[in-house]
């Protein structure tokens, strides 16, 4: 899995975009608010600092594999806010510990982006939300037979 280290570096070249991409996909989501909300690939918490604004969350948990960009995170976000270190393909959670899960830009950097999505699922309520989004990509989906597979699991 590629990984982000430098905070400072994601903040000046990505930062603007993740927050504007973020805003629109939480519109997109519908923001419902007082969920329990797994923000999986955290990073440096940007899509979490909207989560919290935005939706207020009864709960919000983040995890990502980066160290350094999680350190960044504590510093970004409320103490309420609970961030742990660990990998998208094996979340550290109890199956139906969440309402809603998300993964922002996360998805097409993982080796296995299926199994990411399951574990989503895993830690997801029966009837919860589990939502990614990922850059538009000029030669389609790459996961699309990941989506159709798990599709016909619901």
């Amino acid at each position: 899995m590629a990984q982000f280290n430098d905070p400072a570096a994601y903040e000046r070249y990505m930062g603007g975009w993740s927050r504007a991409a973020g805003e629109q996909f939480l519109d997109w989501l519908g923001q419902p608010h007082g969920l329990r909300w797994l923000d999986n690939g955290c990073g440096n918490g940007i899509f979490s600092e909207l989560l919290w604004q935005q939706a207020q969350p009864a709960r919000l948990d983040g995890i990502d594999i980066s160290p350094e960009l999680l350190a960044h995170a504590r510093q970004r976000l409320p103490q309420r806010i609970t961030l742990h270190h660990g990998d998208a393909n094996a979340l550290p959670f109890a199956a139906g510990s969440f309402d809603a899960a998300a993964m922002e830009l996360v998805i097409v950097f993982l080796a296995d982006a299926l199994q990411a999505v399951r574990e989503m699922q895993r830690v997801v309520r029966s009837g919860g939300m589990v939502a990614t989004y990922i850059w538009d990509l000029p030669h389609g989906f790459p996961y699309a037979d990941a989506f159709a597979a798990l599709s016909a699991d619901m």
